[in-house]
């Protein structure tokens, strides 16, 4: 944001994203005015939230971080089933062939050669070994809108029901709930999700 001379913007984020959006509010609460976080988790990959019905993301990830560990070479590129798993964690079981193909196509020129692996191999790092956010987010002071599918097959409807209730420093803090919306809910419905972040935004700016 300083580098693009950007003194103050809302923050919207999915999945991890949710929770750099929040590390945003953290790090620079005069700059945030406000985050959308959608499918997500304030936790890290703990076993409360699997109690809470989330995924096992140390499950999902090790694997890939394990098989990643080598250098490769030019011809490298990133393995269909990692892909797969990804889309379907992601918009679940009814993905179109088109779309698949699209995101095939997509990670295949992005990941790619040693610096594709370094790098599919750090997110998934991240990602598994984040830390959590939890004790941390009353002293967020912007509004937040939570949005969260009832299908999302990784962090669950509970899950954010208690991220939700930990934001108590916020002027407004809401959860709304998407009936049928999958993991990657600016994709699955992106009219729902499109429309609740134009209202927060006109409400809150």
């Amino acid at each position: 944001m300083q580098a693009l001379d950007i003194d103050s913007a809302f923050a919207l984020g999915t999945s991890q994203g949710g929770w750099i959006a929040t590390r945003m509010a953290l790090l620079d609460p005069d700059a945030i005015r406000g985050i959308v976080v959608v499918g997500t988790s304030m936790d890290y990959e703990s076993q409360a939230s699997m109690e809470r019905g989330c995924w096992d993301g140390s499950g999902f990830c090790t694997p890939a971080i394990d098989a990643l560990a080598a250098p490769v070479g030019d011809e490298w590129v990133v393995d269909d089933e990692f892909v797969l798993g990804v889309l379907a964690a992601g918009l679940g079981d009814d993905v179109s062939d088109s779309e698949k193909q699209f995101w095939l196509d997509t990670y295949r020129q992005n990941y790619t050669g040693d610096d594709g692996r370094h790098r599919l191999r750090t997110a998934s790092v991240n990602l598994r070994d984040r830390d959590g956010l939890e004790a941390r987010l009353g002293d967020v002071i912007c509004p937040v809108l939570w949005l969260q599918g009832t299908a999302d097959s990784v962090y669950s409807v509970a899950n954010a029901e208690d991220g939700i209730a930990r934001f108590t420093g916020s002027p407004s803090a809401e959860l709304q709930i998407v009936e049928g919306g999958q993991h990657f809910l600016t994709a699955s419905d992106p009219e729902t999700a499109n429309a609740a972040t134009l209202a927060f935004v006109e409400k809150w700016s």
